[in-house]
């Protein structure tokens, strides 16, 4: 008979390190920000689409807006933990000529 070995199921989800604002120069931005998770594999998610997160945590997502924009960013863990925050004010900056 077979001994069955239960796994250490990890159930915290990751914490996500970026600031709740922030405020771009240009129309082409880059949001970047940290994952911080037990497990060795996390992604994040924009706007549906899965980004790398390198070895440190850190994630850079190239995005456009000539608008400002709410932005929801997703952390899934490799357990399916999932975390989310929310970017209410990405604005961009406004010059007058």
């Amino acid at each position: 008979m077979r001994e069955k070995i239960a796994l250490s199921e990890d159930k915290d989800p990751p914490i996500i390190k970026i600031a709740d604002t922030h405020t771009f120069n240009e129309k082409s931005y880059i949001l970047k920000g940290k994952v911080k998770d037990k497990s060795k594999k996390v992604w994040v998610e924009v706007d549906g689409i899965n980004h790398e997160v390198n070895k440190k945590g850190e994630f850079a997502i190239k995005r456009y807006s000539p608008v400002d924009e709410e932005v929801e960013v997703v952390a899934i863990d490799k357990w399916g933990n999932t975390s989310k925050k929310l970017l209410k004010e990405l604005s961009m900056l406004s010059y007058v000529i």
